[in-house]
C-alpha cells in the first residue's frame, strides 16, 4: 500500500500513490503514450469515521429494542404476580370466611 513498484532491469523503484493517504491501489493500466494510470480507494479516515457512525447507530437501535422487550416482559410478569396475589388472598378470605374486620386487613 506504499505505492507502485517498477523495475528497470537492474533496480526496483517505488512510485508513491498519486494522492498521499490512499488506502489501497486497486488497478494499474498503461496508456498508449506510456503513461501509467493507477486507481485506488479513498483515505481510511473518512471510511473509518463513517463505519464508526453506522456501528454506533445500529447499537443504539438494538439497545432501544432490548429495552422495549425488557419493559414489556417486566410489565407482563408484574401483572401476573398481582393476579396470583389477588387470587391467593381472595381464596384465603373465602376459605376462612373472615369477617369484615379481618378482610380489611388484607384489602385496604
Amino acid at each position: 500500500n506504499a505505492g507502485l513498484v517498477s523495475f528497470d532491469g537492474a533496480t526496483w523503484h517505488l512510485i508513491p500513490p498519486p494522492r498521499p493517504g490512499m488506502r489501497a491501489l486497486v488497478s494499474v493500466g498503461a496508456g498508449p503514450d506510456g503513461t501509467v494510470w493507477v486507481a485506488g480507494t479513498q483515505t481510511a479516515g473518512i471510511s473509518a469515521l463513517r463505519f464508526a457512525f453506522y456501528a454506533f447507530a445500529v447499537l443504539v437501535v438494538l439497545a432501544l429494542v432490548a429495552l422495549a422487550v425488557w419493559m414489556w416482559k417486566a410489565t407482563k410478569h408484574r401483572a401476573k404476580r398481582e393476579r396470583e396475589l389477588y387470587g391467593v388472598l381472595s381464596s384465603l378470605c373465602r376459605r376462612r370466611d373472615l369477617g369484615r374486620a379481618s378482610r380489611s386487613k388484607y384489602f385496604r
